[in-house]
């Protein structure tokens, strides 16, 4: 009886030990959903959590200036909101390589995009994650404007 026990109780805590445990794909994933949710939401500071401190982009911009950018649209732009489409997760090692497309949305921008009532853009972005420490940070992305 007790070896059913011992048996059971293994097999329990196996189940509750890997059911559960997000991929590295999955937590990526989530982290680019709670990033769109936050700034969809106004706030940057998830940014800051984020982004490596040794970030660079391709025109060698620095984690504070992408902030500050983002910090910029944000006040600039009434309503702006953010979706994400056609991820692609690359994973090697501590390392992901993501590419998506993202769409900023703002209203209110001109009398001509009043007119409209929205204005739409799109970017599709390259973006470098590292794991440190156990968490994702972005260390590098490129960007390009793709139209509508």
């Amino acid at each position: 009886m007790n070896k059913k026990i011992l048996i059971i109780l293994l097999i329990s805590v196996t189940f509750i030990c890997c059911v559960g445990k997000k991929t590295d794909k999955e937590i990526i994933e989530e982290l680019i959903d709670n990033v769109k949710t936050e700034i969809n939401n106004g706030n940057i500071n998830i940014l800051n959590k984020i982004i490596d401190n040794d970030y660079r982009d391709q025109y060698n911009r620095k984690k504070i200036e992408i902030i500050n950018i983002v910090r910029n649209y944000l006040q600039t732009y009434s309503g702006l909101k953010v979706n994400v489409e056609g991820i692609k997760i690359k994973l090697k090692n501590n390392k992901a390589d993501v590419e998506l497309s993202v769409y900023f949305t703002a209203s209110n921008t001109s009398i001509l995009k009043k007119i409209m009532r929205k204005y739409t853009d799109k970017y599709r972005f390259l973006i470098e994650l590292k794991k440190i420490n156990k968490n994702w940070k972005v260390i590098y992305s490129e960007y390009e404007y793709s139209g509508i």
